[in-house]
């Protein structure tokens, strides 16, 4: 591994609860060669007092004058980097630690200009499940198994800075801002995937019921920006459609025409059964909705 220097970008707003976990997790790396960005959202709890009582001249704290959203504080960190390469963290989430020097290792061996990883996730500090739950296939096509499945989180990804530079996050995206940049990415640059788990991402149960509208208005996002791609595979477009059913039953607002549409193209067991559920109004039966919200039913 050579000399190359690092700057890693954390957006964060009110989690003066859990940021000094993501930010010691960077600090005791085993790579050692990065600068911090610690982009504060317009926080109005203890975060600024938090972030100065770590003492380390490789962090820099940026506290926006006013609540602008992660993705516009992404942006904003990296365009105030100083090094070439950018990697990205969250304020709720850890890094393992040699998350930085086997992944800087895999993006550099692989000549790669994005590299992300598999990452443990965690709902209520109780492990669920390791993502993507299968090794991802790199001679197979990318962009079409990313549109299946949001499975590069932004806590994992790692690249050259003019990528980002280039592809910046979507600042109307309200969820889902990792998705769409790694499409976008996949489209123009070389994308690779190291199959572990170098990150913890912890959930809580209510900001993912609280994230059910953003949900379904990032869904359609996603739908309308890829359209092209999605509406020539039926397949696809009938999983679009069955998803944002579901993500509307999740929001209490269950928009039944998405599953007709799904279940007119493609007349899988998955489409019979969410139809069924929409023509016999079972959306909110206790059921359906607990075994929706905790991802254990036909997602």
């Amino acid at each position: 591994m050579n000399n190359e220097y690092v700057s890693i970008v954390i957006p964060t707003y009110n989690r003066d609860y859990s940021l000094k976990k993501a930010i010691m997790s960077i600090l005791n790396q085993t790579y050692q060669k990065f600068e911090l960005i610690i982009v504060d959202d317009n926080s109005q709890d203890n975060t600024e007092a938090i972030v100065k009582t770590i003492l380390d001249c490789r962090i820099k704290y940026i506290k926006l004058d006013k609540n602008s959203g992660a993705n516009k504080a992404r942006n904003i960190g990296v365009k105030n980097s100083k090094y070439n390469i950018v990697a990205f963290h969250d304020s709720d989430d850890e890094w393992h630690i040699d998350k930085l020097e086997k992944q800087l290792e895999y993006f550099q061996n692989g000549k790669f200009d994005i590299v992300s990883c598999k990452y443990n996730k965690y709902i209520n500090n109780k492990f669920i499940c390791i993502l993507p739950n299968e090794d991802v296939d790199l001679s197979k096509n990318l962009l079409t198994k990313i549109l299946y499945e949001n499975f590069i989180s932004t806590q994992t990804i790692l690249g050259k800075k003019e990528c980002f530079e280039n592809e910046k996050f979507d600042e109307s995206f309200p969820r889902f801002q990792d998705w769409d940049l790694i499409l976008r990415l996949v489209k123009k640059y070389r994308v690779g995937f190291l199959n572990i788990s170098l990150v913890d991402v912890y959930l809580q149960e209510d900001s993912i019921t609280k994230n059910s509208e953003t949900g379904v208005i990032a869904l359609k996002k996603i739908y309308k920006k890829y359209s092209e791609l999605i509406l020539e595979d039926k397949k696809l477009n009938s999983y679009f459609n069955r998803h944002i059913y579901i993500s509307s039953i999740l929001n209490k607002k269950p928009e039944k025409q998405f599953i007709k549409d799904a279940f007119q193209l493609e007349k899988n067991l998955k489409n019979i059964v969410f139809y069924l559920i929409s023509l016999f109004n079972l959306e909110n039966c206790y059921f359906f909705y607990k075994k929706l919200k905790s991802g254990g039913f036909f997602q």
